[in-house]
């Protein structure tokens, strides 16, 4: 598989590749950007699974697996566009997606955008918007009976999430974002194996690598699959292991 000119990382069949863990801010922002990529797959998941659970009127015939479904995937759509904490380098803060970005998006797919990002931030995550009602009311005795008080007691309302076609624009936002994130990725990743290629110190990144092994019980990563190939000959770089 190659990379824009970038040699193709090697078939070696029946063994293994050994792996060294790399720093700095092109190796951290990549990190990062396979961070909100996760969230992203995530919330289009759960988007996919909540809307498959919702019938042609929008009824649901499992409300509680509905609810989780949405929740749990707008929380994680909500987090691609707050920063956190970021990867590898020490005290640094996780980006998060520019909002240049939502201009990549069509009108229809702009309101679902919005939509769900007010749900997540003032239904889910806060009880802020209009989402959500209670009330305590107290209940009177119909006619023809006599008027009295019966007794007291609450009502409430939430929404469990929206209509089909919010979650079925979420799933194509979700892909719309993915796919710049990815064109990014793989940009950085040709920089980073051609930093490498011209300036990488092998002696010592073979002895950083047999440390890691030594460490491990001298189980290296599996060779990557056609699906897992990266642009790297130590395969998926930064997974588990920083160089201190």
């Amino acid at each position: 598989m190659t990379n824009d000119g970038a040699a193709a990382v090697p078939e070696l069949p029946g063994e293994q590749f050994l792996r060294v863990g790399l720093t700095g801010p092109l190796a951290a922002w990549v990190s990062d950007l396979e961070s909100i990529a996760r969230d992203l797959n995530f919330a289009r998941e759960c988007a996919h699974g909540y809307a498959t659970r919702l019938g042609a009127n929008n009824e649901l015939a499992d409300p509680l697996i509905a609810q989780a479904l949405w929740n749990a995937g707008s929380i994680a759509y909500r987090r691609a566009f707050n920063s956190g904490r970021g990867h590898i380098e020490n005290n640094a803060s996780r980006p998060r997606l520019a909002d240049k970005l939502v201009n990549l998006l069509t009108d229809e797919q702009t309101r679902a955008h919005e939509q769900v990002y007010e749900m997540a931030n003032q239904h889910i995550a806060h009880r802020v918007g209009d989402h959500e009602g209670a009330t305590v009311v107290a209940f009177l005795n119909p006619p023809p009976h006599a008027r009295a008080i019966a007794g007291v007691g609450t009502l409430g309302a939430h929404m469990i999430g929206p209509e089909r076609t919010v979650a079925e624009r979420l799933i194509d936002v979700c892909g719309v974002f993915l796919e710049a994130l990815a064109a990014e990725g793989q940009r950085c990743m040709t920089a980073i194996r051609e930093d490498l290629d011209g300036n990488a110190d092998l002696d010592a990144m073979y002895a950083r690598a047999a440390e890691i092994a030594a460490a491990e019980g001298a189980v290296p990563v599996p060779n990557p699959g056609p699906s897992d190939q990266r642009p790297l000959a130590a395969g998926r770089w930064a997974q588990h292991v920083r160089q201190q």
